[in-house]
């Protein structure tokens, strides 16, 4: 009578045991979205009627169909701009949402506009709708009219129109409006 009061016991621990586990890796593990495509030296361009609006160039990039993203690696954006220049962005990573052409890019940014001015941050995004650079990480602006520090900016893709949102700190002959 023992040894099956025992038994019971022990069966009813391993089942509890097992449903248990099963609920815990039906929870832990979400579905991972796979890559459709791996480019190696990929480009990518966005334009409007015919005009390039920007070049994307990496390294490597996973494209994902299903979630419309591209996931790229040792990034390079080049912007065309209106007035014929070019804005260059440096980034380890970057990703681009298919959908609306937006650019995120992360990992020692930098952006050197035609002027030689430079922009470091760690993490910003490009809108493509409203053609602006915005990021709430620190910043570090450095041009011939001298140096700018602070967290979060919102800015035109030349850097001519630039706001830092909090903690504005350094030393520029920039005109303030």
């Amino acid at each position: 009578m023992k040894k099956l009061i025992i038994t019971c016991y022990l069966i009813g621990f391993v089942i509890v045991f097992l449903i248990t586990c099963q609920k815990e890796s039906r929870i832990q593990s979400p579905t991972r979205e796979l890559p459709s495509q791996i480019i190696r030296n990929f480009k990518f361009y966005e334009s409007t009627s015919g005009k390039i609006l920007y070049e994307v160039s990496a390294e490597s990039a996973y494209i994902y169909e299903q979630t419309r993203r591209i996931c790229a690696f040792g990034v390079e954006v080049l912007f065309y701009n209106k007035d014929g220049t070019i804005t260059n962005l440096s980034a380890q990573m970057g990703r681009v949402n298919t959908d609306n052409s937006n650019l995120v890019a992360q990992g020692n940014v930098i952006v050197r506009t035609a002027d030689s001015t430079y922009l470091y941050t760690d993490s910003l995004i490009w809108d493509n709708a409203r053609q602006i650079i915005i990021t709430d990480a620190a910043v570090k602006i450095i041009s011939a009219k001298g140096t700018l520090e602070g967290n979060g900016l919102i800015s035109d893709a030349e850097l001519q129109r630039i706001e830092i949102k909090t903690e504005v700190r350094g030393k520029a002959s920039y005109e303030f409006k």
